[in-house]
């Protein structure tokens, strides 16, 4: 299930509800199947003051719906440009690095992180469990370009 949590002119996101209301709708049509719900913002502090305060605004309101179905198997979002991977209630946590340049993680202010262009692959098995791996670009032409004067 994808979610647009995007805001107009906004760096930080919502989710409206009406789109927690068909995340319901479609988590309860679900039946016996496996979910992934993917999203942009991050709805879990990732540690820094800077990029928590651009995070999503509502994420109780997500984790209430979540917490309802227990076939929701993986929640992943980007918008971090790090990676990240918790486990709550059984859900797992996921945040993957950017295919630009990564953010250094747990900053007090903006700081681009001197690590490569990266992505994370995602198997999604038939017993519920999600299998992931980070691909780190070593020879990314665009490592750091963000801020870069």
């Amino acid at each position: 299930m994808l979610l647009d949590s995007v805001q107009a002119g906004q760096a930080g996101g919502v989710l409206s509800p009406a789109s927690l209301a068909a995340l319901d709708a479609a988590l309860e049509q679900a039946g016996e199947r496996h979910v992934l719900v993917c999203l942009h913002h991050h709805p879990v502090p990732m540690g820094s003051r800077w990029l928590d305060r651009v995070a999503l605004a509502n994420p109780e309101a997500l984790f209430a719906v979540i917490d309802k179905h227990p076939r929701v198997r993986g929640l992943l979002w980007g918008h971090v440009h790090q990676s990240f991977d918790a486990l709550r209630n059984g859900v797992r946590l996921l945040a993957t690095p950017s295919t630009c340049a990564q953010f250094r993680p747990r900053t007090e202010q903006f700081e681009v992180d001197p690590l490569p262009a990266a992505y994370r692959t995602l198997e999604l098995r038939a017993d519920g469990s999600i299998a992931t791996e980070l691909v780190w670009v070593e020879d990314s032409a665009r490592r750091g370009s963000i801020g870069a004067a």
